[in-house]
């Protein structure tokens, strides 16, 4: 496993992380997208600015990985694509708005990267919360599984108000 950092809010970081990682690894198998940001304020405190930055990483920072990464995978017929997700795409919490919002989309995102990419040999998948799943759906055991979204909460889904 290779680890990259770059601020995927940027095109013209992404642009260069892919051109350092094609450099080097050539081929990647595996994509985790695993940044966000996000505010701790109410609605009536984010802006609708700041609302559409934290999209524009948590969202925008996925389309513009998988846009990079995903034509090398199909090429090949193969890959895994897996999105950190959170339990705040699908309950609300007082103060993370913008971020539930965002969360929100990208589990879309996955679904809809999963049925457009999955014919072509690629499996996008998102994790909420605990990634020790990441492993397993990178791995060839995972082969038939795509557009999935898998909560792993500790039950804390069952037990939200």
């Amino acid at each position: 496993f290779y680890n990259y950092e770059c601020d995927v809010g940027s095109t013209e970081q992404v642009d260069e992380l892919a051109k350092v990682i094609h450099n080097e690894v050539a081929n990647v198998d595996i994509l985790v997208h695993a940044a966000a940001i996000s505010d701790n304020a109410t609605i009536f405190e984010t802006s609708a600015e700041r609302f559409g930055e934290i999209y524009y990483v948590n969202v925008g920072g996925a389309v513009r990985l998988i846009q990079k990464f995903a034509p090398n995978m199909i090429n090949r017929k193969m890959g895994s694509i897996i999105l950190l997700s959170s339990i705040n795409a699908d309950f609300a919490t007082p103060t993370l708005a913008a971020y539930a919002a965002s969360k929100g989309a990208l589990n879309n995102l996955t679904k809809t990267a999963a049925l457009e990419l999955a014919p072509l040999g690629v499996r996008v998948n998102a994790i909420e919360d605990v990634a020790s799943l990441a492993l397993f759906l990178a791995s060839d055991q995972s082969s038939w599984i795509t557009g999935s979204i898998y909560l792993i909460d500790g039950g804390a889904h069952v037990t939200r108000r």
